[in-house]
């Protein structure tokens, strides 16, 4: 099942983009939208499903994650051994 409005990818390709929809390319490249990253469904070699900005935004959404993480980490660690210091003083 697609994810353009209940049609799937044959109709998707077929009706909203206009193209043929090639299902031995998509077996051969493995571009059938099985994949969780990077995220690949087309139609054809020329027409694919997935917006060129979709998986560099998955990327830079993941650094974004695990920096903030690794800085909350941070912190917290560091305020720790701050309030272990104020206490022994």
């Amino acid at each position: 099942m697609g994810f353009a409005g209940g049609l799937d990818d044959r109709e998707t390709c077929e009706l909203t983009h206009h193209t043929n929809y090639d299902q031995a390319w998509r077996d051969r490249t493995g571009a059938d939208g099985k994949s969780f990253f990077p995220l690949a469904n087309a139609c054809n070699e020329h027409i694919s499903l997935v917006p060129a900005w979709v998986n560099p935004t998955i990327v830079f959404l993941a650094v974004l994650a695990v920096s903030a993480l690794a800085l909350a980490l941070f912190r917290t660690a560091h305020a720790i051994s701050h309030r272990k210091k104020l206490i022994s003083a």
